[in-house]
């Protein structure tokens, strides 16, 4: 599996998740069956609006589903409150920092 970073993390106008990988696509996530997924006129994977799960849990949801996206140092962040973006920094490294 080749490794892609993230040009950007965001929540969208309807409330969803978004995480838009710099080159691969995931058209087939959906047959995961795990509400992650691809919207090809936008280039990303996203959330379904959240219910019962924070915007960290889906991000790490997603990060987990596709495997391969990694955060960057250029990775943007688009409508995440920075309490939310710590929280999923702090699940990233430590899921793909440690050693």
């Amino acid at each position: 599996m080749e490794t892609d970073f993230i040009d950007e993390v965001g929540i969208d106008e309807d409330g969803k998740l978004y995480l838009h990988p710099h080159s691969q696509s995931f058209p087939l996530i959906y047959r995961e069956g795990v509400e992650v997924h691809w919207n090809p006129a936008k280039k990303h994977l996203h959330s379904p609006i959240p219910r019962i799960w924070s915007y960290p849990d889906w991000f790490s949801h997603i990060m987990s589903t596709a495997g391969s996206l990694r955060l960057s140092d250029d990775t943007k962040w688009a409508n995440i409150s920075p309490e939310q973006r710590s929280s999923m920094e702090e699940w990233y490294k430590s899921k793909f920092l440690t050693s």
